[in-house]
């Protein structure tokens, strides 16, 4: 689990931003987190590129229709919903693979 998952609740709690803005700022630092992950582990010596295009290929395209139906067709109160979900998922998750 990288930063992003608690970026954007406490971006919301602190109330730094509105839904939008949290959805956009949080998906820009996980684009950079994974870049640099990868870049790391490229200069390691570890990367293995065998699967690698469909993933990326599944990456852009849900990267570009999230933000699309973020941006004109979710309210805010949407946004929320969907965030406290995926929130649920990663912290069952964390739970389960901690035991």
């Amino acid at each position: 689990v990288g930063g992003g998952i608690f970026l954007s609740p406490l971006i919301l709690l602190m109330g730094w931003a509105t839904p939008k803005q949290t959805s956009a700022t949080s998906a820009l630092f996980i684009v950079v987190n994974s870049v640099a992950g990868l870049l790391g582990r490229h200069l390691e010596g570890n990367f293995v590129v065998g699967n690698f295009l469909p993933f990326l290929i599944a990456a852009i395209v849900g990267g570009v229709v999230g933000s699309q139906l973020g941006a004109t067709k979710f309210s805010s109160l949407w946004l929320r919903r969907i965030l406290g979900v995926v929130l649920i998922i990663a912290a069952l998750k964390l739970v389960l693979t901690s035991l």
